[in-house]
């Protein structure tokens, strides 16, 4: 009869063993999901209508303990300047700026964002002339914590829409290039890289 007892008590104690691993491990799973946030360094990529891909550096710092609010620095690097517009003002801009904005967490792993940057003309002796003021706004989805998408929507501006020179457009202007929501950007984290090994050198 003890001999019972024992084995009965031994195979509940096993159940309650693997059950407990069991949630352990569905919890460590949930953990990991949660975890994928989109805060850190991005290198992104969009092809779009061009034979070279567009490709982006981002950096996403948070402003708050919680992750839900963000500050977001994109650097395009090598970008039109011209805005793909053969044609003044459009055609005597000399560089784009950095774009600078933040994001807001909406979703589980979906954040809504908005940057803004500029199209600059250099002038001699003299700081650069804005030539045109664009905005993109959008969301950006943490796909597994290595990647993320963005869909996004441009607004393309006149520097001339900021009568004031305070770099946003004056209220009420309407862009005089607007997209809807669209392309899809893909990005990746940067992550850890190993250094690389020196050639010898030739004698």
């Amino acid at each position: 009869m003890k001999k019972r007892i024992v084995v009965i008590g031994i195979f509940v104690l096993l159940i309650v063993l693997v059950t407990v691993s069991a949630a352990l491990s569905a919890d460590q799973g949930t953990a990991v999901k949660a975890r994928c946030s989109i805060q850190g360094s991005w290198v992104s990529s969009f092809t779009g209508p061009w034979d070279t891909a567009l490709i982006m550096q981002e950096t996403i710092i948070p402003l708050d303990p919680a992750g839900k609010k963000l500050a977001y620095t994109m650097h395009l690097v090598n970008p039109d300047a011209t805005f793909g517009f053969p044609f003044e003002p459009f055609s005597e801009t000399d560089y784009v700026s950095d774009m600078v904005g933040e994001a807001v967490k909406k979703g589980k792993n979906s954040y809504e964002f908005s940057l803004i940057g500029y199209g600059v003309k250099e002038v001699e002796a003299n700081r650069g002339e804005i030539i045109y003021i664009w905005t993109v706004t959008g969301t950006m989805t943490c796909v597994d914590g290595e990647n993320k998408t963005d869909l996004v929507n441009l607004a393309v501006y006149f520097g001339s829409q900021d009568a004031d020179s305070d770099g946003y457009p004056d209220e009420g202007e309407e862009p005089f290039f607007c997209t809807e929501a669209g392309p899809l950007a893909v990005g990746k984290r940067v992550p850890q890289m190993p250094a690389c090994v020196p050639s010898p050198m030739e004698e």
